[in-house]
C-alpha cells in the first residue's frame, strides 16, 4: 500500500534556517527538507510564499527548491484571502502587535486551507497566536502544524511515516500536546 501524497506549505523560516552548518536548528531544518525530498509530497507556494523564500532562503534551500521544481513537485497556487479568517484576526487578536504578526503570515494558513491543511514552520509564536484563535474560527482548527526544530515533534519521522494528521499536530490541540510533552519530560 503506497502512502498518500500531500500538498504541504513550508514557511520561509525553514528555508532560512536550513543551512549547511552543524548548528542543531540548521541541521534539523536541512534534515527535514531532505526527508521531504525523499518523500513524494508536493511543495505548495503562492506568489507571496515564493517571494519570502527568495528573500530569506539559504544556499542549501535554494538548491533544494530548484530540485523540487525540476522533479515537478511544486504546486503554484493563487494568493486567496479568506475573509472569515482575516475578520477573526482583526476582531480577536489580543493586541495590535499580535494582529500585525498574524496578518504578516496569514498567507501560510490561506495556502494550507486551499490544499491539504499542512504547514511546516519554525515559528512557534505564530502557532500560539493562531491556536488562541481556533475557538473563534473553525477554519484554523484542523491545520496541521509541524516544527522541524522541536525534537519532540519528530518531524522527519512524521514525514517518513506518511504525514499522519494526528490530533496533537492540529492547531486546535497544540497546547494539549505541549502540556503532555511537558508532563512526560518531568516524569
Amino acid at each position: 500500500m503506497s502512502k498518500k501524497v500531500f500538498d504541504i506549505v513550508i514557511d520561509a523560516s525553514v528555508a532560512r534556517s536550513a543551512g549547511e552548518t552543524i548548528h542543531p536548528i540548521s541541521k534539523s531544518c536541512r534534515d527535514f527538507l531532505e526527508d521531504f525530498r525523499s518523500s513524494k509530497n508536493i511543495l505548495v507556494m503562492s506568489k507571496t510564499i515564493f517571494a519570502e523564500w527568495k528573500k530569506h532562503q539559504s544556499r542549501f534551500s535554494s538548491t533544494w527548491r530548484n530540485n523540487i521544481i525540476a522533479s515537478k513537485r511544486l504546486k503554484v497556487i493563487d494568493d486567496i484571502e479568506y475573509e472569515q479568517i482575516r475578520t477573526t484576526i482583526d476582531k480577536y487578536a489580543p493586541n495590535d502587535k499580535a494582529k500585525d504578526a498574524i496578518l504578516k503570515d496569514v498567507h501560510l494558513v490561506e495556502a494550507a486551507i486551499q490544499t491539504d491543511e499542512i504547514i511546516i514552520s519554525c515559528d512557534n509564536k505564530m502557532r500560539v497566536l493562531l491556536y488562541n484563535l481556533t475557538s473563534k474560527c473553525g477554519d484554523l482548527k484542523n491545520i496541521v502544524w509541524v516544527n522541524p526544530v522541536n525534537p519532540y515533534e519528530s518531524a522527519s519521522e512524521w514525514i517518513q511515516n506518511g504525514c499522519p494528521k494526528d490530533q496533537e499536530r492540529k492547531l486546535l490541540h497544540f497546547m494539549d500536546s505541549v502540556a503532555a510533552t511537558s508532563q512526560r519530560d518531568h516524569e
